[in-house]
């Protein structure tokens, strides 16, 4: 065999790579374990600092002696003791005595309060147990037709914003407040509008709010939720105007003494060439 060859010498130095490789990676992991090892020295030391310092202490500072417990017997050998003892049980026998004395004169007791029990029945008489259970948000109710949404007030605030304003958005919203109309409740006649019919190529949840308004008629409820008030009203008129005749049907009402509320929508239902007003008298409760 020829030991001189290339194929001989390249296997020799595969050999020998192979052989330095693997010493390296045995050193390579005594590294490591060595490491591994002082690493889990120090976590064990550092966790359990306080048992290592009082085993430290225990077995490096002298142990403290034991100390008798104080007995009786202990105590009266100290007769300042013993002295403040017999002083305590003498007026311990004294109360004792009071208590007896005043039990025996038969004197009944001074209430300084009434009894518990009849304070609360006092105060549960007294009570007033009318809670406002008004929704928070202000609404509408028509209880005939099952209508209970919110009314939206316009941020349309003058004649001149308003002949000005889009209402779409604010409707989308429920039904709207009229601007410049008074608040319900105060005198006047206050004007709130909503869709009748449904525009099926606009999503508007509140689209058909007054879809049955024509249902109405005289004598039917009206409630509505103000700034936590309630305000009742009863229907007392419904006509059907033209756009340009509303102003007169709401101003006829608007200038009387009481309080009106006025439902606006479009009519005849699906179209906007008229609308129907159903007008409603503040209720006085």
């Amino acid at each position: 065999m020829d030991y001189t060859t290339v194929e001989y010498l390249e296997e020799i130095t595969k050999k020998k790579r192979l052989k330095h490789r693997l010493i390296h990676f045995f050193h390579e992991i005594k590294i490591i374990v060595f490491l591994f090892i002082i690493v889990s020295l120090g976590i064990t030391v550092f966790t359990n600092a306080d048992l290592f310092i009082s085993n430290v202490k225990i077995s490096v500072l002298p142990e403290a002696k034991a100390e008798k417990p104080l007995t009786e017997h202990t105590i009266y050998q100290d007769n300042s003791i013993a002295s403040v003892i017999d002083s305590t049980d003498q007026k311990n026998d004294e109360i004792n005595a009071m208590i007896a004395q005043y039990k025996q004169s038969g004197i009944q007791p001074i209430s300084l309060a009434e009894p518990t029990e009849q304070v609360l029945e006092n105060k549960l008489q007294n009570y007033d147990f009318k809670f406002n259970t008004l929704p928070p948000t202000n609404r509408l109710i028509v209880p005939s037709l099952g209508v209970n949404d919110p009314i939206v007030t316009s941020k349309y605030v003058t004649e001149r914003d308003f002949t000005n304003g889009n209402f779409y958005k604010e409707l989308q919203n429920g039904p709207v407040k009229y601007p410049t109309t008074p608040d319900p409740g105060q005198g006047g006649n206050t004007l709130i509008f909503g869709h009748t019919s449904e525009e099926r190529w606009k999503d508007n949840p509140f689209s058909m709010a007054f879809a049955h308004i024509a249902e109405m008629k005289q004598g039917d409820m009206i409630q509505v939720v103000r700034n936590g008030t309630l305000y009742e009203y009863k229907v007392v008129d419904i006509q059907v105007k033209y756009p340009q005749h509303v102003n007169e049907t709401y101003m006829l009402y608007e200038g009387l003494d009481k309080s009106y509320l006025t439902l606006m929508g479009c009519y005849p239902i699906g179209t906007d060439k008229q609308r129907i007003l159903v007008i409603a008298e503040l209720v006085d409760k």
